[in-house]
């Protein structure tokens, strides 16, 4: 559990590698928009978490790692974080 969570924190955190941002930011902007998204996550803000994706997640990612047997798509993506909050009701990312 805790490999697939530092796995998924990684994904966010290096945008350029992993999800290729579309906006260009600067450290301290980008360490904003990365809380953002983890208090979407914790409060468990599906919409506003998936309209994130949709914003700073390039259309073509792909993501190597898929869990859950998703697709490897955005909506993948999407959906990964919807079986997370399914299979772990309590859990939260602290940064």
């Amino acid at each position: 559990m805790l490999i697939f969570i530092t796995c998924c924190y990684i994904l966010i955190q290096n945008h350029d590698i992993w999800i290729g941002i579309k906006l260009k930011m600067d450290s301290e902007e980008a360490k904003a928009n990365d809380r953002q998204f983890f208090d979407y996550v914790n409060k468990r803000d599906r919409g506003a978490m998936e309209k994130w994706i949709d914003t700073f997640v390039a259309e073509d990612f792909v993501n190597h790692s898929p869990a859950f047997n998703v697709s490897t798509d955005r909506e993948g993506l999407k959906e990964m974080f919807r079986k997370i909050f399914e299979f772990f009701p309590d859990m939260a990312f602290n940064y």
